[in-house]
């Protein structure tokens, strides 16, 4: 079935979430617009992010790409001929777009989760349809809109009706270009000896808010500057342990140690938002920032990976999609970190057991401290993937492992359109 589909892209990243539905759809016979969103100049630490043309269509050169400066010109565009938009998860463009347009819309709102940020939303009112990773996410959703009051009671009723039924289950569609994947194609596009195992480390998110642990006691500084901050913060229980603290040099170093005794390529995958460290840089054997959002950079080194290493990271879903054991780092006592301590209400989204950041033989949930002093006398068998775990893990978080998320994607987009057609 010729479609003619609308993606909003907000930003470059957006190209890796909806690459493989972008191809699905044109493989299809489907005519494909790129809508970037240009109303705003490029300013400020994510401006690298920015979608100019140019750019997009250098990656996405066989589709339409268009820029838009308004909202009213981003509404005569999909007016002219769109029969769906795909946006990532309650774009407020979305709204503002369905209000202007009222009872004369005749396009459909597509919105895709691309991660846990979904859980934030609760501008479901501006879908037609939302696809989803798994069903269990309706219910996660629902206690995460309650639990940081994002919903008020009067809005709770119509708000929680839609999360339950207007998702489509689809699995994770962005993990479908895998199966175009060469691990030889991406050592040799990475420079990645061909002989050696590869460590993959995300480095730790340096912009989250302040808190004790994640910028005094983890960040490496002097111990008399470590302590006249704890002092004054009046954490004296604290001062008494700092010897026992490990901090983010150590923990490159430990890494580090374990590659050379394992004859691994120590690689950092790098974002331009997030600055690494200088002492990260003279350690690690490669710093890969995106070469390309699309093939996405994350997935392709996640994919070849033989361990990944991150710091609670949503980028958990990608090494686990793309068969990589994972290590996911954090204090001794986890809820330390206030930034992800917050989400820790729900179990399955804590570092308790069966969890995302925490599932036997697939994600190890380990402290820095214990990490820094042990991990150097590891071996790659400490980590080991058990294949029903992950099964486990990607049925509960992610839906499905059959990289075929965009087909139903396609399907049920496919049946829409006919519906609306007919009712028109």
């Amino acid at each position: 079935m010729g479609m003619n589909v609308g993606f909003y892209i907000a930003r470059k990243n957006y190209l890796g979430h909806f690459g493989p539905l972008i191809d699905y759809f044109q493989e299809k016979g489907s005519s494909v617009t790129l809508l970037c969103d240009n109303r705003k100049k490029p300013k400020g630490y994510k401006s690298y992010l920015y979608p100019e043309v140019e750019s997009v269509q250098q990656i996405f050169h066989d589709s339409k790409v268009k820029a838009f400066h308004s909202t009213e010109e981003f509404i005569n565009i999909i007016g002219n001929n769109i029969d769906v938009v795909f946006f990532i998860a309650f774009n407020s463009i979305a709204t503002e777009a369905m209000n202007l347009l009222g009872r004369q819309r005749k396009v459909i709102f597509a919105h895709l989760q691309s991660g846990g940020d979904i859980m934030y939303n609760k501008g479901i009112s501006s879908a037609d349809v939302v696809y989803i990773f798994s069903e269990d996410w309706k219910q996660w959703w629902k206690k995460w809109l309650l639990h940081f009051n994002i919903v008020s009671e009067g809005q709770k009723e119509k708000i929680f009706e839609q999360v339950d039924s207007k998702p489509v289950i689809s699995g994770f569609p962005q993990a479908d270009h895998m199966v175009h994947y060469d691990r030889g194609v991406i050592f040799e596009k990475y420079g990645i000896p061909e002989d050696k195992k590869v460590v993959l480390l995300l480095p730790f998110p340096w912009r989250v808010k302040f808190c004790i642990w994640s910028h005094v006691i983890y960040k490496p500084q002097k111990k008399l500057l470590k302590l006249i901050k704890l002092i004054f913060k009046r954490q004296f229980k604290t001062i008494l342990k700092i010897s026992k603290f490990a901090d983010d040099l150590q923990v490159s170093q430990a890494i580090k140690e374990f590659a050379q005794k394992n004859n691994a390529f120590f690689i950092v995958k790098g974002r331009l938002k997030n600055k690494v460290p200088a002492y990260l840089e003279k350690i690690a054997d490669s710093i890969v920032f995106d070469k390309t959002y699309y093939p996405y950079t994350t997935m392709e080194l996640m994919y070849i990976a033989d361990l990944s290493i991150c710091f609670f990271s949503d980028a958990i879903k990608e090494s686990v999609a793309a068969g990589t054991p994972c290590v996911c780092l954090g204090p001794s006592r986890r809820e330390d970190w206030t930034h992800y301590a917050r989400r820790f209400f729900l179990k399955e989204f804590s570092p308790e057991p069966s969890s995302y950041y925490n599932c036997e033989n697939v994600v190890f949930n380990e402290s820095v401290d214990d990490f820094a002093r042990q991990f150097p006398n590891k071996t790659f068998d400490d980590y080991p993937l058990d294949k029903k775990n992950r099964d486990s893990f990607i049925k509960k978080f992610l839906g499905f492992s059959d990289l075929r998320s965009s087909e139903r994607i396609y399907n049920d987009i496919s049946q829409r359109i006919a519906s609306w057609e007919n009712d028109g």
